[in-house]
């Protein structure tokens, strides 16, 4: 926590995330990823949790316990500024329900995965199950965010298989927002990563990301064969353009829990 109270710039924010993450874990939660994204002061800080075996009380201790889906799977704590905290629940598609209709036109092989809910956003994830070249991957999926520019997807991701993903956010009706991710066998080793992902960043963005790996790193050793950095997302908000994210995995997060889409805002 210290690293990212560092990283934050807000104490009100890290203070009243500092006990929710104290309140999760007691109550049977596990966290699995910490989020790292840019622009890093209104991305915040945020960290997601696996509910366990009681999903119903980890929910009813921070407050989202009368959800229309149930007890989430996951719940994500995420510092915002001016001391706010939000407390972001995810749901198993299958037991979602009431959903916007999806857009025409989606790359064939997509299947849905996890889903939110809060109040009127509602947020649906995306897997991409067959292999195919990243540029075609954006292209079949480009209409969602057209006019926008195309961001510098750095490092490039690779093709493989279950290693793309898409998440669509609604506000009401409205489409507001689209991410892309890359996961796994997609992704360079963690040193090549760092060193592309970090192009571009600015001092408080390189200050943010750099704070959020060294506090995931400080926690233990990984396991062989394993990243650090667990997905890279690129999110397309209507009002606000692009920005991006990535999901740094725990040292003892489960690979369910490590390798489905939800590292977007």
């Amino acid at each position: 926590m210290r690293c990212l109270a560092a990283a934050s710039t807000d104490a009100r924010s890290l203070t009243e995330l500092e006990r929710s993450v104290h309140l999760a874990i007691a109550s049977g939660a596990t966290p699995f990823e910490v989020i790292s994204g840019t622009p890093a002061v209104s991305h915040g800080v945020r960290i997601s949790f696996a509910t366990g075996n009681d999903p119903r009380t980890v929910a009813a201790r921070l407050g989202v316990a009368d959800h229309p889906w149930g007890a989430p799977a996951w719940i994500g704590l995420r510092a915002l500024p001016a001391g706010r905290l939000e407390v972001k629940p995810y749901h198993r598609a299958a037991d979602a329900h009431e959903m916007p209709r999806l857009p025409p036109g989606l790359p064939e092989g997509l299947r849905p995965v996890m889903a939110s809910r809060v109040d009127d956003r509602v947020e649906l994830y995306l897997e991409l199950a067959p292999a195919c070249a990243w540029t075609t991957f954006v292209a079949e999926v480009s209409a969602l965010f057209t006019p926008a520019a195309l961001p510098a997807f750095s490092p490039h991701p690779r093709p493989a298989e279950r290693a793309f993903g898409l998440s669509l956010r609604w506000h009401g009706e409205a489409l507001r927002a689209v991410s892309l991710f890359a996961r796994g066998a997609a992704l360079p080793d963690d040193h090549e990563l760092r060193e592309r992902w970090s192009l571009g960043m600015d001092a408080a963005e390189l200050r943010a990301y750099e704070l959020a790996l060294a506090a995931v790193r400080s926690l233990g050793a990984r396991a062989p064969g394993r990243r650090w950095h667990a997905m890279l997302a690129w999110t397309w908000e209507r009002e606000a353009g692009w920005r991006r994210a990535v999901s740094l995995r725990l040292p003892w997060a489960p690979r369910t829990e490590e390798d489905t889409p939800h590292a977007a805002p």
